[in-house]
């Protein structure tokens, strides 16, 4: 096969020798560079790789350390005091009753992570004086860590009052 291209070379003429020279070399450079381009996109994604796989490694090293921390703060929590999604709206109710204010409580929402599940309800209050939401806020964080303020926007309100809506959380372990 090779003496047929040999012969094939040979019985053209020199201006179609260098044309078909050119013509080779230009297909193998097209060839070339799309196979450098592929392997540069390899060799990237390969780098990529060993970085996830070295914090995955890290993270599976941490394994034994962040059980024994979750355990430890299991046994740290009173179970009693963990409370349910009813629960929750009775002690954010009363607390938002114990200011003396007008209010709106939404209706829970439930997020599930692994084995807890998150309840977020949302509290609004408008017209409040800075002190009666003072005050609610301490009486929050008398349940805690059982219940936390998520989030608190204050948004200015009629005279020396203010507007306000909070998220408040609380979890659950399964």
């Amino acid at each position: 096969m090779f003496k047929k291209l040999v012969e094939f070379y040979e019985s053209k003429k020199a201006r179609e020798r260098v044309l078909l020279l050119l013509t080779v070399w230009i297909a193998l450079l097209v060839v070339a560079s799309w196979m450098l381009r592929k392997n540069s996109e390899m060799n990237s994604q390969l780098e990529t790789l060993s970085i996830k796989q070295i914090a995955i490694d890290g993270l599976l090293s941490q394994k034994q350390n962040i059980l024994d921390e979750l355990q430890s703060l299991q046994q740290s929590m009173d179970k009693s005091k963990i409370l349910n999604v009813e629960d929750l709206q009775i002690a954010v109710e009363e607390c938002a009753k114990s200011v003396n204010l007008l209010y709106d409580m939404s209706q829970p929402v439930e997020t599930k992570i692994s084995n807890f599940r998150i309840y977020t309800l949302a509290l609004s209050f408008q017209n409040a004086p800075l002190e009666s939401l003072i005050a609610l806020e301490e009486s929050i964080t008398d349940y805690a860590p059982y219940i936390s303020i998520k989030n608190a926007t204050l948004t200015k309100g009629g005279r020396n009052s203010l507007n306000a809506k909070y998220q408040i959380s609380a979890f659950m372990m399964d």
